[in-house]
């Protein structure tokens, strides 16, 4: 537990390395405004986000460079459909094996991440499953040898990473102990398990914040009870 909660203290720091600006715009702007103070000691009065999907602005291109290529043989996928999507859409390497700082603007740039989550998660994803030397790492299996071999361990790739990055109970992955060893297919059945959680009659359903609390809810409590590891 020490040497993970180590890594997430590190990546904050490597948040604020990697981009100063955000932190310090941040700062400046609390400090020239007349409510930060009363804003900051104010209670939150609703968990659900004040945004709104707006359809246009929030396009996102998948043409021409951006347009959906099936993966090659040899190209890494993993356990997460949103970094294999970046890769099959060209905004990621499409082999699936991206750099440390190419992942976290990709996230940014296409789902909206925020600059330090996206640090924290990738600066985590390179030292367990990475290779340092090259400051990379596999949304998939290993990406073969370390430039460092056999100095350092070859890298993992997310794939190889479970428990320590991911775990069980995905939406749509199986356990690793209940699949043979397999937590990064996806499972048709658990697809439509989320699938179906949406009345097909129902115009404005979405899979929104309460939904994927309610099926991760639901994946948790079945893994808790079925899977003996």
């Amino acid at each position: 537990m020490r040497p993970f909660l180590f890594l997430i203290s590190l990546a904050f720091a490597t948040s604020s390395l990697a981009f100063p600006t955000t932190s310090n715009a941040a700062q400046e702007e609390a400090a020239g405004c007349p409510f930060a103070a009363g804003s900051a000691n104010s209670k939150r009065q609703s968990i659900v986000s004040l945004t709104k999907f707006d359809p246009v602005k929030q396009k996102i291109d998948v043409s021409g460079k951006y347009a959906f290529q099936p993966p090659r043989p040899g190209d890494k996928r993993g356990p997460c459909p949103g970094l294999n999507a970046l890769a099959n859409h060209g905004y990621l390497p499409r082999n699936g094996v991206t750099l440390f700082t190419d992942a976290i603007l990709a996230c940014n740039k296409v789902f909206g991440m925020g600059l330090e989550i996206g640090t924290s998660l990738s600066t985590v994803a390179m030292f367990l499953a990475g290779d340092l030397p090259t400051l990379s790492w596999s949304m998939g299996g290993s990406p073969g040898k370390s430039l460092l071999s056999p100095l350092l361990s070859n890298p993992q790739g997310l794939s190889g990473a479970h428990n320590k990055f991911e775990g069980d109970g995905s939406p749509t992955r199986l356990d690793l102990y209940m699949n043979n060893g397999d937590a990064s297919t996806m499972s048709p059945e658990l697809f439509k398990q989320l699938y179906d959680m949406l009345p097909e009659n129902d115009p404005n359903a979405n899979f929104d914040y309460e939904t994927i609390v309610e099926n991760r809810a639901r994946r948790y409590n079945h893994s808790l009870s079925t899977n003996p590891q």
